[in-house]
């Protein structure tokens, strides 16, 4: 049972995150000012957006039940150079 909660709390958390990334990137592209047309755009998208990304993390394994999470993080993350 607790598996199962923390689980859910994890894919929770990804939708979450994935939604405020579109939403942010959304007020970015518009400077912040998001006529009435824009947001029902942003709202009608969202989900078909944030559950294609959601499946493209499944596809590459990122969201699997063996926690490969962090092999993941590593190759979509910025890379590091030390000057």
């Amino acid at each position: 049972m607790r598996r199962l909660a923390l689980r859910s709390a994890q894919v929770l958390v990804d939708f979450l995150v994935l939604s405020l990334a579109l939403v942010i990137a959304f007020a970015a592209r518009f400077d912040g000012r998001l006529d009435d047309e824009m947001l029902k755009r942003l709202v009608f998208a969202l989900p078909y957006v944030v559950g294609f990304q959601y499946l493209v993390l499944l596809g590459f394994g990122c969201r699997g039940s063996r926690g490969r999470t962090s092999a993941c993080v590593r190759f979509a993350s910025l890379p590091w150079r030390s000057v």
